[in-house]
């Protein structure tokens, strides 16, 4: 989009004084170039400007200080206007003409706006000329791809700004000593403290991306249902429901809060008596208390994702409540670009590498689920308890994570086994001890611990609790 079509060329938004301003004010004070490290030659609508920027890029680039003396002496004294204006003169008169020093950081905002609207007014008149020629949701997700880009290039990540050791330790160490009094602020907690004992800062960490692997019937969805709907007493929850209806979702959470009532399955399908539909009546009103968004919607890309989670985010800051956790159920249904259109494996990864930039963008933990690979079930041990290795994407997926846990269920197994179907006393017997276990295998946790985590289950009810001595549904519910 670096080049500008004659047709937006008339209709341009742009302010080239603005432009002037920050070449001036980076000439003049060299500094300030930390200030718009990232603004770029395409960023200016005049190509003048453009070409000057590059050039104080390059002289950067290459360690050497950008002094206006001698970026004004690389240009050559051809002329470059009819009226005989000089590159070497031009430069001279922004210089002359700055108006301020300090003021490079709102030019440098100010110019990137403008560059967006600019960009945003020729996606508008690309699809206008395609139209007719290309079908209609090809041409929405290319316009969307391509807003998507613009977007990401305008959010600044002040959390990456280069600050001294010494500035980042004192606000490390004035966090610890607040948490240490019982004040500040703390990692949202799973609801599952065994787990929370785990995890980076001993919970749903912000900027954090946990990995949830399983494969089918092992009890991601479970396990993120219920983990979300316990957070959501301590903070918000974006939940991207990519496989399950929101109805189902809604369900899963409302029986996860009744405890020991119906299943989600009796809920939608009407299955209930008197007492258990008033009981879903009190759950429901709970649920409705709890700061939790169900997107639903299939075919979402991670911008989708992120832009419905920022607006969520912002909503619930005017309770002052933030946003402490983000779920995308799961990796393998979101949508990926086309850079590696073919390539499952690098699509994977683009996922979960653009799932830990979402997390630190919007200063959450992103709980990422991922399918586990089928070769799993081919495991000459009868236990089929996966490992890293059988994340698919495995590679990119382990590099992006912060925490990986990967989950089994032994009852599913069990209840699939031959000697269960044909009646074996044994196997039902090992069915009744198993049936409510359920393994985490963290295998990766930066600044947490390793090991396994074994937590109580109930699939018909999408219950998750810390295993108890009574270990019954009184027992579980929280």
């Amino acid at each position: 989009m670096n080049a500008m079509s004659p047709a937006i060329a008339t209709m341009a938004p742009a302010c080239l004084q603005t432009e002037q301003a920050l070449i001036g004010a980076v000439l003049m004070n060299p500094a300030s170039m930390d200030k718009c490290r990232d603004i770029r030659p395409e960023h200016f609508f005049d190509p003048a400007h453009a070409a000057v920027w590059q050039r104080v890029m390059e002289f950067g680039e290459r360690g050497e200080r950008i002094e206006a003396p001698v970026v004004i002496a690389s240009f050559s004294d051809a002329p470059i206007a009819e009226n005989g204006m000089t590159m070497r003169r031009y430069i001279a008169r922004m210089l002359a003409e700055a108006t301020t020093i300090t003021g490079a950081g709102y030019y440098a905002k100010s110019v990137k706006e403008m560059w967006a609207l600019r960009s945003m007014t020729e996606i508008g008149l690309g699809v206008e000329k395609q139209f007719g020629n290309a079908m209609p949701s090809d041409l929405l997700n290319a316009a969307f791809d391509q807003i998507e880009a613009i977007r990401a290039d305008m959010i600044e990540l002040t959390a990456s700004r280069p600050r001294t050791a010494g500035d980042i330790g004192v606000d490390v160490l004035t966090a610890a000593e607040e948490r240490a009094r019982g004040g500040g602020m703390r990692a949202p907690s799973t609801g599952l403290p065994d787990l929370d004992a785990k995890l980076p800062m001993r919970g749903l960490a912000p900027g954090s991306l946990l990995v949830i692997g399983g494969r089918t019937g092992m009890g991601k969805s479970m396990l993120l249902s219920s983990m979300a709907r316990q957070a959501a007493k301590n903070c918000g929850v974006a939940f991207f429901s990519l496989e399950v209806g929101a109805d189902e979702m809604s369900a899963r959470m409302m029986v996860d809060i009744a405890g020991n009532g119906p299943s989600y399955e009796e809920v939608l399908s009407g299955d209930l008596d008197n007492d258990r539909l008033e009981a879903m009546h009190l759950a429901r009103r709970e649920l409705e208390r709890l700061p939790i968004m169900i997107d639903p919607r299939a075919g979402l890309n991670l911008g989708d994702i992120e832009r419905s989670a920022a607006s969520f985010a912002d909503h619930i800051a005017k309770r002052d409540i933030r946003l402490g956790l983000l779920v995308i159920d799961h990796a393998q249904i979101v949508r990926a670009s086309n850079r590696y259109q073919g390539n499952r494996v690098g699509e994977l990864g683009e996922i979960a590498n653009g799932a830990k930039v979402i997390a630190k963008r919007l200063g959450c933990c992103v709980a990422l689920a991922s399918q586990i690979n089928r070769s799993v079930e081919k495991n000459g041990d009868e236990s089929k308890r996966p490992t890293i290795a059988d994340l698919r994407g495995s590679g990119e997926i382990e590099e992006a994570a912060d925490c990986i846990g990967l989950l089994y269920r032994p009852a599913y197994y069990i209840e699939r086994s031959a000697k269960f179907k044909e009646g074996d006393p044994a196997a039902e017997d090992e069915l009744h001890r198993v049936r409510n276990d359920l393994e985490m295998a963290i295998d990766k946790s930066r600044q947490g611990r390793t090991g396994n985590v074994r937590l109580w289950c109930d699939p018909a009810r999408s219950i998750v609790r810390c295993r108890t001595p009574f270990e019954s549904h009184a027992g579980a519910r929280q």
